[in-house]
């Protein structure tokens, strides 16, 4: 009885500890028999994969990874960024790279001026070194070139500005004038009985004004109609 007792009791510790590994499993997300999964579904659709950065790869490099997957390369660079990890994190596609990095190279430090010792004779030093000179003065008359169409710019915009701000000073007079025009009015119908002689005689330089503009329009409107019918 005691042996059939310890049987039993090692046969349920195997398999509470069955149990405990089985929820390990599941919750790391693979089963014992089940096949590795090809993505992690803890990385963000269209921005990394386990196995490189979709988003760090430009335009054709990502047409090439699409069509060696036999996948659809048509669409701007969000959208072939989008499907791609899709289809990586669907398992439709493995997740390394198919294609290789293009490492682009250094563009060569052509700034140092050549020197006799580097060279085999003074024809070929001569030859290098004339070029490098042609190289240099190019170089500096478009930088000059550069540079004076920079400070001309610079100086139009200085002008129009000091234009802009006079205009805008003439503005602002112009408006406090007819503000204070305006307030003179209002007062003179208000109070007419506290009306200054000085104040008499701006509201009667404002009417002689009003008057004439109005006059001028009417002339100038009569002048358009005769021609219409000539």
């Amino acid at each position: 009885m005691a042996e059939s007792s310890n049987i039993n009791h090692n046969n349920g510790v195997k398999e509470d500890q069955m149990t405990i590994q089985k929820e390990k499993d599941s919750s790391e997300g693979t089963l014992p028999d089940s096949k590795p999964l090809l993505f992690n579904t803890k990385v963000p659709a269209g921005l990394i994969t386990p196995e490189f950065d979709i988003a760090c790869l430009t335009v054709e490099e990502l047409r090439e990874e699409m069509n060696k997957r036999r996948l659809n390369a048509i669409g701007s660079k969000n959208q072939l960024c989008e499907r791609l990890s899709e289809a990586i994190q669907n398992g439709e596609t493995p997740p390394q790279r198919f294609t290789t990095p293009v490492v682009k190279k250094k563009r060569p430090h052509t700034r140092k001026e050549p020197v006799p010792e580097d060279f085999s004779s003074y024809e070929e030093f001569l030859n290098v070194w004339n070029r490098w000179r042609e190289a240099r003065d190019n170089n500096n008359k478009s930088v000059k070139r550069s540079r004076d169409a920079q400070r001309k710019r610079r100086q139009e915009h200085e002008a129009n500005c000091k234009i802009r701000e006079a205009e805008n000073e003439k503005m602002e007079e112009e408006l406090r004038a007819i503000k204070s025009r305006i307030q003179l009015l209002v007062n003179a119908v208000a109070k007419p009985s506290k009306i200054s002689s000085e104040d008499a005689q701006e509201i009667r330089k404002i009417l002689l004004e009003q008057h004439e503009k109005q006059t001028s329009k009417s002339q100038g409107s009569s002048q358009t109609e005769k021609s219409q019918k000539s």
